[in-house]
This record gives structure tokens, sequence and C-alpha cells, in this order.
């Protein structure tokens, strides 16, 4: 069949390797030096005839270019560049990435001839056109991106400009290329103004002020050399001044960087120049050795491709939701490059009988059962209160049946020559308590049912039998129960509530309908993790690096953030605790979550940060260590599972220096980035940093500072209504624990403390400074913590006037010790006089006295 000079190369099933090669032809044949560009601004015989002859291709150049159409399914790669970066290289690549892989080229022309950096109006206008360019191809995010030289610059504004409109970004990969900020823009422009301007004038030996401002800028500037002192002090002043103090935009998407091994890692590392600095999802570092202009070209083009399509195929099969900036789980943002290399867990035979050692979560807490038997402080519960038609007999069944499921709900834990051990025990029966309360009277009784679910929740596991797991209903009416779950830590946490509600809500609503269901298979159990986190996860060098780490970090912790207490700590912890919540009001959770989105931060991390602050200015300390918990459930498989997963990673973040709030937050990223990247049981933690044994105080931490970020779920049990039933537990593991619970408008803050330690007014203080605290955050985040005050206005109210009336109607007529003998005749018992070591109450000072005088 003839080809017309019309026909559509890519039409009749060209693709890019052809381009090539078609290209190389019409290159030997005609003796014009043809780009593969030109192929695809003119795809057909005659464009190509126009573009040799010297003109164009009869349309304007495109901005977009599909380089790979792939099989339209496929999430698309974007190349972002400018024409000066060929075309083959990003063909070649997508050849690499397999042909259902879409990759598309994003160019437009240069806004100037010559090398230099963009300004941000012209970033701002590039990024716009892009983005437009790119959503014809594909609508919503998640996108991701490749990009080398200029076209960094510009796909980082894209990344940024998409996240404001709410798109999120898979991830940024970036071919060997630095950090330029707008600070280095204007400092290079500045520079090059001065030079023209002083070119003539004379000869002059460096000077320190030179050598700092090359180090700053990073460049060459031998020409500073022909430059005069007050010109040269001009010039610092106005180039290098004004850029100081820059705070580059920041994103949530991760950042993948291809970089030369041999160059050192200012990515990730420097504050000034770093990546990391500028991603809030991390970077991950991929080194290959290649030659800056040959990347994109055999044999390191295959490299970078199978490394990139790693990062799709992950992307495309992460069941995990991506962040973005409105809604970003600080779990998810705080995700760092290590994650990606967890080995995967395998199921392990499970006979009948067999003994399977603990995780180290798990060993931990069997370990302090052993010290204290009869405590419930690790009971956990999930209390519910069903209004509606109760089906008993179904939800016996649906908890026996979730007990079959989950292995870790009927295991037992023995001890075998002082060594631990789980055994699972076969599926059994689980019944359900009834407490029947409808014949006392009606106003008593969600008094007498909350003191009923106390002693349930308060009554001791014995972890050699099993289950660990308790059912209470209690009668509030015909139509109204309570539902009281008592499980014990070591085999569940709280992510696995989510899991037990969804499943209860299904077994339930099958068999009240006379149904039967038959949930897919686990293909994970317990044991499994287990197993899998003693011999697999952390063994050898993978556990060494971390905990070189730890204890470089930890070295020289301090004993504890030293608030001031109502009460004396007592020699032996005894979990006594209570708990008060405030509602930041929908006002200031806009104005916080704005802050954290102009700063690139989490909601979570600016609380945080907020907290430490409060936390320093209490303590006087500037060293403070609070420990945050994570859910530890790396692989999608232990995400459906019941079980104690949970970790605490140990936050040791620095306020000295008299830093600004917006530096503090930096540091509370980075401090947290690195102790996810560097994640551990805090066990094993624990045992290998042997701090000094304490009972009266936690190990490494006693503040808490937590996000109630567990997956949540519409859970609904046909015929019954659901709602929670408050029980406050009156314990408390640690001096002080913060939870964060977000909602749809506001901010919930539960303040759960030591009742050994404080009084709940002096908690109740503490949360109004923190609102304060909060307040004046958001209005200036460059203010200095120390500056910063946390008196409310009655506070300083008492402070300067009340507590400065010092005005009082004194007896003149009365000489000092005829004062002293009516404060006898009022409290003749209280003391008087201490001297060394003796104290003297005022009768006994008085009669003293007398016998003197």
């Amino acid at each position: 069949e003839e080809i017309g000079i019309t026909d559509n190369f890519f039409d009749l099933g060209g693709h890019s390797l052809l381009a090539v090669r078609l290209v190389s032809e019409v290159t030997c044949i005609t003796g014009t030096e043809l780009a593969l560009s030109a192929l695809f601004r003119g795809a057909t015989v005659e464009s190509l005839a126009e573009i040799i002859r010297g003109g164009t291709a009869g349309h304007p150049e495109p901005v977009i270019l599909a380089i790979q159409y792939g099989d339209g399914r496929t999430l698309p790669l974007f190349a972002v560049a400018s024409p000066a970066v060929e075309t083959l290289g990003y063909a070649l690549l997508a050849r690499q990435l397999g042909e259902e892989q879409p990759v598309y080229k994003l160019q437009a022309s240069a806004p100037d001839p010559g090398e230099r950096p963009f300004s941000e109006e012209e970033l701002a206008n590039l990024s716009r056109k892009y983005i437009a360019a790119l959503r014809t191809v594909q609508a919503e995010g998640p996108y991701c991106f490749i990009a080398m030289c200029e076209g960094v610059q510009i796909a980082q504004q894209m990344v940024i400009d998409l996240e404001a409109d709410g798109q999120p970004v898979g991830f940024l990969a970036i071919l060997d290329t630095w950090v330029l900020e707008n600070s280095q823009i204007r400092w290079r422009w500045q520079i090059s103004y001065y030079q023209q301007r002083l070119r003539e004038l004379r000869r002059m030996p460096f000077s320190r002020r030179v050598s700092k401002l090359k180090k700053a800028l990073g460049t060459n500037l031998r020409t500073l050399a022909t430059f005069e002192k007050p010109e040269l002090s001009a010039l610092w002043h106005r180039a290098y001044w004004p850029g100081k103090d820059f705070q580059p935009p920041r994103f949530q998407a991760p950042v993948v960087l291809f970089k030369r091994p041999q160059q050192a890692s200012h990515y990730i590392d420097d504050p000034e120049l770093g990546w990391g600095r500028r991603s809030a999802g991390g970077v991950e570092i991929h080194p290959i050795d290649f030659h800056h202009r040959k990347m994109l070209r055999e044999p390191y083009v295959g490299l970078v491709g199978k490394l990139l399509a790693q990062h799709l195929e992950r992307l495309r099969h992460s069941k995990a939701k991506l962040p973005s900036v409105d809604a970003a789980e600080p779990t998810e943002t705080l995700k760092m490059k290590d994650q990606a290399r967890i080995p995967a867990v395998e199921p392990i035979p499970h006979l009948p009988g067999s003994w399977f050692p603990l995780s180290f979560s798990q060993q931990r807490l069997w370990v302090l059962d052993r010290l204290d038997p009869k405590s419930a402080v690790y009971n956990l519960a999930v209390i519910l209160r069903l209004q509606g038609t109760l089906d008993l007999p179904s939800l016996e069944r649906s908890l026996t049946e979730i007990v079959r499921r989950h292995e870790a709900l009927r295991t037992e834990f023995r001890s075998s020559d002082g060594e631990p051990q789980q055994v699972i025990l076969p599926p059994q029966l689980i019944p359900v308590g009834v407490v029947d309360l409808v014949g006392i009277p009606a106003d008593e009784r969600q008094e007498r049912a909350r003191e009923r679910v106390r002693e349930e929740v308060r009554r001791p596991f014995d972890l050699a039998h099993g289950p660990l797991l308790r059912a209470l209903v209690i009668r509030l009416g015909a139509k109204d129960h309570v539902l009281a779950m008592s499980l014990h830590h070591i085999v569940f946490d709280g992510w696995s509530e989510s899991v037990l509600l969804g499943e209860l809500s299904s077994f339930y609503g099958a068999f009240a309908a006379h149904r039967s269901l038959e949930l897919p298979p686990l293909p994970l159990q317990y044991v499994d993790y287990a197993v899998w986190q003693r011999r697999r996860w952390l063994e050898g060098e993978k556990l060494e690096q971390r905990l070189v780490y730890w204890k470089e970090r930890l070295a020289d912790l301090p004993a504890g953030v030293d608030l001031p207490t109502d009460h004396l700590r007592p020699q032996t912890q005894t979990f006594r605790g209570d708990v008060r919540t405030m509602v930041i009001a929908e006002s200031l959770t806009q104005a916080l979550q704005e802050l954290s989105r102009r700063e690139g931060v989490t909601l979570f991390a600016t609380l945080l940060a907020a907290f430490t602050v409060l936390l320093a200015r209490y303590s006087r300390q500037e060293d403070i260590v609070v420990g945050i918990p994570v859910a530890r459930r790396q692989h999608s498989e232990l995400e459906k599972l019941i079980g104690s997963f949970a970790n605490t990673l140990v936050l040791r973040n620095d306020l000295s220096g008299n830093i600004s709030f917006r530096e503090l937050l930096e540091r509370v990223r980075r401090t947290t980035m690195d102790a996810y990247a560097h994640d551990i049981p805090f066990e094993k933690l624990v045992e290998e940093l042997r701090p000094d044994r304490d009972l009266s105080r936690n190990p490494l931490y006693q503040v808490m500072f937590a996000p109630a970020n567990l997956p949540q779920g519409q859970h609904v049990l046909p015929g019954l209504t659901l709602s929670p039933f408050r029980v406050e537990s009156g314990t408390e593991k640690v001096d002080l624990a913060v939870t964060i619970v977000e909602s749809t408008n506001d901010l919930s803050v539960n303040f759960s403390y030591s009742a050994d330690l404080f009084q709940g007014s002096t908690i109740e203080r503490m949360m109004q400074h923190f609102e304060k605290l909060l307040k004046a955050l958001t209005e200036d985040p460059a203010e200095r913590i120390s500056d910063i005050s946390l008196l409310t206005n009655d506070e300083r109210r008492r402070l300067l006037f009340e507590f400065n009336d010092t005005a009082a109607d004194l007896r003149r007529d009365l000489c000092v010790h005829q004062f002293f003998e009516a404060q006898v005749k009022r409290t003749p018992k209280a003391t008087a006089l201490i001297s060394n070591g003796v104290r003297m109450s005022y009768r006994e000072l008085d009669e003293r006295s007398n016998r003197l005088a």
C-alpha cells in the first residue's frame, strides 16, 4: 500500500525507536542534520520536507509530544524539558519502560536565548501552560514527572501548583540536577549587573568578604577581584542579604533523585541546597556512575529505566492513598525511601500445638505482665451504645467467627525455660456476658453502666489462658444496650479496632439476616509477622546501621521533660490517670492548616512543633524528647490483621539558638523524617541503649504526642444505631499524652495525664496556654519562640493588678510582739520556725520567748 505525503508516521504504526531510525536515514540521505523532535513536530513527508528546506511544519510547536502512547490504561510519565533537551534520550527511556507505558514530553521555547535561570513570572507562566497541556492527556492525578536541567525548575513549580489545586503527585524524578533557589537567581543576576558596571575598575586582591560571597553563591566569582571595596560592599548587601533568609516553597510529593556517586549529597543533607528541604515526602537517591550528558544513553538509560519502572509499578499497586496538600496523613507524609526495601512477610506452617516466638512489642508487654500480673493498665476496650433491636445470638456468633479468622485473638502466652512463646488455640465459642439494669431507676442506669464497664475493663487477663477477648452486653432497655469488648494490648492495637468493627459489621449483618458469610481468607496471621520481624526484617547489618543512628541521636539523653508538677513523683508508677479535652475553633483550625500549607508541612507536624514549644517553655529546657506512635503495618497484607503492631518513635528536638517557630518547624520535620527512616522496635531500642532503670517513669520518654489518624469507617449493624459510649479508663502510662482528633471543621485535643503528678486544674491551664500559643504562631511564625507570650488575658490581669495590690489596712496601735501573740492564738500548732531540721510551732516559740523574757 502506497504512503502519501500527508499520511502521519505515528498513525501508520510508527513508534519512538522507528522514529530514531527514520530520522537517521533522512539525515544521511539529505545531508541535513535533523533532530528527532522534528518528526514529532511534523510527522508527515510534507512537513519534514518543509523543515529540511528551512521552513516550519505548518503549525506552531506543540507543548506536549507523545513519545510513546502506551496501552491507554497505565499511569503516564511526563518528561518536563525545553526543546534544547533532545527527545531521543526520552524515547530510549520509554523503550526501557515497556510498550504499555505512556510517555509524554512537555516542552516550550525558552523565554530568552542564552543560559540563565527562569524568573518567577516565567516559571509561573510555563507551569500553567504545561499543566493545561498534560490535562488533555490525564485529567486527574496522581501525576508522575521526570526532569533534568532547567526542566527541573518547571517541574517543581508544576508540582507545587498541582498540589495547591488539590491534585496528588506520585513522584518527581530528577536526573542529576542541583537545587536552584530563587535566592540564587537574584544573586546571579545582580552579580552580572555589577560586573558590567564595574568592568573597568582596577584589580585588587581577594578579601575575606569575597571568599564568603563565593562560598555562599556556589559559583565562579574570580572577576569580583576587580571590584573596589565600596562597590563590593554594596554588592554584598544588595545580593546576599535579600536571599539569606529565603524560604523555599515546599511540596508533598516524594523526590526520586538519580545522581553520580562522586557528587556530594547536598541534595538531601544541606539545609540550603537540599531537595529534602523541598519535599515533605522524602528523597530517595539512586547513585549511578554516568556522565551527565550521557545519562539517557546506553548503558545508563537501561539502569535508569529499570529503577524508574519500579517506582511506577509501586505507585500502581499501592493501596495507600497518595498524600495531598489538603489531607495528608502524617505517617504517609513522613514515609522515607527505606520503606520500599522492606522484605516481604511470608506465611509459615501453622501446625497444631506449635510454639512461636513473640514480636518485640509482645515480649515487652509479656515482661511487664510478669512484673505485675494483676495489673490491667494494658487492657484496651471497644465500647459502643447499641440502640435498636439487638440479636444477641448473631452478635455472639459474629465474635466467634472473628476469633476463628484472627489467630492473635485465640493465642496464649506460655513460658518455656523462662522464654515466652505464643501458642495458637483451636477455634472456640466466645460467650457474651449479659448484665440487666432495667430494674433500676432510669436516671441511674447510664452511670451504673459506666461503673460496670470500668469494672470489666479493669479486670486483669491471664496471658497464659486465652482467648484474650471478653465481651459484655449491658441492657439499659428493651432497645438500648451497651457493648463492651475488653482485649489485652499484647493481641490488639488502635488500628485493630477498625478491623474488628468492620468484620463485626459484615458478620452480624449476614447472621441477623439468616445468611452465611465467607470473607476472603487472610493471607497472613500475626505469628507470620512476629517470625518475620525476628528473623528477616532486623538482622545483621540492617539492625546495626539503625542502632548506630539511634545511639548517636539519643546520646546523653535528658532524664525527661521536667514539667512543674503538683505532687511529688511516686517511687513506683501507679498508672492512675485522668483526661481533659479542648476543642480548637474552626477559625484557628483553618489558620493552622493554612500555615502548614505555606510552610510545606502537615498539620500534625505544625501541632507537634507547637507542642514542643509549650514543653520547652514549661520545663525551661531546650532539649525536648517526645514519643509518637506509628502503626507499623509496612505491607498491605498486614492492614487487615488484628494484632499488636504499633510502635513508638523517640523524637529528640533541639530548640537552642533562640530560633523562630519557622526554623523549629524545619528541625521537627527533619527529626521526624530521620526517625521514620531508621524505624526500630522501641523494645529493641531500650534493650540496646539500656537506660537507667527507674520504676517511677517510662524509659526514654515521658511525654507522648499522637495523631488519631487510624482508619475510620462507617460501621453498621442492621437494625441498630451505633454511637460511642464514653468511659474513661482512669489510667495513664506516661506523665502526659496528647492526642489530636481531626474532624471536618475543627480539632479536638485530649490531654491525658498522670493523676499522681498533676491536678486537673493544672492541665486545664496548660491547655489554655497551648491554645494561646497556637494563635500566636499563626499570626507570626517568624517570631522567636522565646518571645511568645503564653499568658491569657486573665492571667496577665492577675499578675499586673491583683497580685500587685499590696494595699492593706494595718493597725498602727500595736507593736510587733502583739501581732505575734495574736498569731499564736489563731494558729498555735502551725510551724513558726525551722532551724537545722528542727521545727517549732507558734505556741512553742511563744513559750520559749516568754521564758527568756
